[in-house]
């Protein structure tokens, strides 16, 4: 009945079991007060009927004293007879003796009218106890009848009480049963929806990380598309602008160089040394010196990439001179110079 009652706690519609199933309690409780009490009441008559039995046995007991006193006077009598007949029979013999016969007779009749007075006194007594003797087995035959009687009502009111109880127990029983199977299908298809739910959000769940995943692939390659894309805006601009100057300074002169990675103070133009101290082919820059002129004068490059052009002067010139990648690889790298055509005609 509790684990119905669990069950019924669960359901959002309130069943009618919860209520009926205390009132069932209480019945039985009132039954068994009721049960509690009539043996109560059983006992109290089996004691009264006890105790009416035990005077009727010290009744009986005193009515065979009585006998019993009764039979010894009466043989004493007879004995007294036996024992004073032949006294009676040889009267003749002596008148002494027939006085003291009389005296006796007279005696032993005044303790004959005393006994025959005890006697009707026992028997007044006897009647009287018979009297109540028949009066206390009415009353105990009655008090019987009356205990049996209300005995057999009790019973058959609490036969009827616990037969109606434990049907109306047996029909909720088995609407509690009804309820607990219903109970137990419904939570059987929750148990299953929540095994779907629970395997589709494992999905979702999986889904969700690939997809955060990807998006921050996604973030990662786009933050990467920007950065190259701002560098590339960024050498776009700046070519444009070396272009535009190349373009407005006709005066200069381009020369191509290709040197290798591997070697030292390379010549990429008349009086130029290149000294390529490391090169980045991922972010296609390198580090390095260049050495100007008779006067080796160093010029210090650092993380100069391609179409970024440098700007220098020689000891003999002050128009500039632009240094200029076009690629670095692993093992070379090209590039070209914008030198004026008078210095590159003077230095010839």
């Amino acid at each position: 009945m509790s684990s119905a009652h669990v069950l019924n706690l669960g359901d959002n519609q309130p069943r009618q079991t919860k209520t009926e199933i205390p009132p069932v309690e209480d019945r039985f409780t009132q039954d068994k007060d009721l049960l509690e009490q009539t043996r109560a009441d059983v006992r109290r008559m089996r004691i009264q009927v006890e105790r009416q039995h035990d005077e009727h046995e010290s009744h009986q007991q005193r009515t065979k004293i009585l006998s019993i006193v009764l039979g010894v006077l009466f043989i004493f009598l007879v004995a007294s007879l036996w024992v004073f007949y032949p006294t009676m029979r040889d009267q003749k013999k002596s008148m002494a003796d027939m006085l003291g016969l009389q005296s006796l007779t007279s005696t032993l009749g005044g303790r004959m009218g005393s006994m025959q007075d005890s006697l009707k006194t026992l028997a007044g007594s006897l009647s009287l106890v018979a009297g109540r003797m028949d009066q206390l087995e009415l009353k105990m035959k009655s008090n019987a009848e009356a205990v049996q009687g209300q005995a057999q009502q009790a019973g058959q009111r609490i036969r009827e009480d616990v037969n109606r109880n434990m049907q109306a127990m047996g029909n909720r029983l088995s609407g509690v049963e009804s309820n607990q199977k219903e109970s137990a299908e419904h939570v059987a298809q929750l148990q299953q929806q929540i095994a779907g739910l629970q395997k589709d959000l494992v999905a979702t769940r999986e889904q969700a990380s690939t997809a955060t995943e990807q998006l921050k692939q996604l973030t990662d390659a786009q933050q990467n598309s920007t950065r190259e894309i701002t560098g590339l805006n960024q050498r776009v601009a700046t070519s444009q602008t070396a272009l535009s100057t190349l373009s407005n300074r006709v005066d200069r002169k381009r020369v191509d160089f290709d040197v290798q990675t591997r070697q030292k103070e390379q010549q990429i133009a008349p009086g130029i040394y290149l000294t390529v101290k490391h090169a980045d082919t991922g972010k296609r820059e390198i580090d390095g010196t260049l050495q100007v002129g008779a006067s080796s004068q160093n010029i210090t490059i650092r993380g100069v990439g391609i179409l970024r052009p440098i700007s220098f002067t020689t000891a003999d010139d002050n128009r500039p001179i632009q240094f200029v990648l076009t690629d670095v690889a692993k093992d070379k790298v090209s590039g070209y110079l914008l030198m004026p055509e008078s210095a590159n005609s003077a230095s010839r």
